[in-house]
């Protein structure tokens, strides 16, 4: 093909006829992929909203840990009574009925 100022022209204006249409529709792509992007982000925020407080969690946290332990010492003065009540109860029970 010989060139000459119209052939060129043409040449060029369709170069940038596809430049165009390439760019609007990368452009078109890139904005989908971020407003995806952005609807993650905002999934992610409204999701952070629902989260405890490090702060809050280690305040509950020691609380039950305190209610674990008072507990368990409860459990152990009540076994303790009744080892108790069943050594001393029980032989004076079973002296008295054998008699």
């Amino acid at each position: 093909m010989k060139w000459n100022v119209r052939t060129l022209k043409e040449y060029v204006d369709h170069r940038f006829k596809e430049n165009r249409r390439s760019v609007k529709t990368a452009r078109k792509l890139m904005n989908s992929r971020l407003n995806l992007m952005n609807n993650i982000h905002h999934q992610l925020v409204d999701q952070n909203k629902t989260f405890v407080s490090k702060m809050t969690y280690d305040i509950q946290h020691e609380n039950l840990l305190r209610k674990i332990e008072d507990l368990q010492r409860d459990r152990n003065i009540i076994i303790g009574i009744a080892l108790v009540l069943q050594l001393i109860v029980e032989p004076l029970l079973f002296y008295f009925l054998s008699k």
